[in-house]
């Protein structure tokens, strides 16, 4: 285990990187998180799928995305104009205009922490705990999850 509340700076990575996609469903008021060993257009695809399915069928769901090639590919734009999806692009070099980022950092800083993991899967259940967690902490204090992105820049201010 490392230190605590540290992230370690230096590792053995022998496994390749891991990709992370969070999900800020405002209709629900959760925050949730699923592991990847790669990211392209089909993953992505199963990825809103997945989270579009948690939304009543007859109402519209707007996801917010970044600009990367795999999140526009036309398999993905066909399938939200065919399941009322509108797909939402945030401005170019503005990652603090999208509302799931301002929770980026506290979900990293809660998953890995402190720790010292021996697998992705362990690395996976974390990450999906720490979401679970925020979500609680959100619930808890009566906070929603929109109102959050304002304070972007009190939360990555420099030490």
């Amino acid at each position: 285990m490392g230190l605590s509340g540290r992230i370690p700076a230096t590792y053995n990575n022998q496994n390749g990187t891991r990709y992370e996609y969070a999900c800020l469903n405002v209709f629900h008021q959760t925050l949730s998180v699923r592991h990847e060993e790669h990211k392209g257009g089909r993953i992505w695809l199963r990825f809103t799928e997945y989270q579009r399915s948690k939304n009543p069928a007859q109402e519209r769901v707007h996801i917010i995305q970044d600009g990367l090639s795999g999140h526009w590919t036309p398999e993905v734009r066909e399938r939200a104009r065919t399941h009322k999806v509108t797909l939402v692009s945030s401005a170019t070099d503005a990652i603090w205009m999208n509302p799931v980022e301002c929770h980026a950092g506290p979900l990293q800083v809660g998953a890995m922490a402190g720790s010292d993991w021996s697998s992705w899967g362990e690395v996976a259940d974390a990450f999906r705990r720490a979401a679970l967690l925020i979500t609680r902490e959100h619930k808890a204090s009566g906070r929603e999850f929109r109102s959050t992105q304002h304070r972007v820049s009190k939360h990555r201010r420099p030490l």
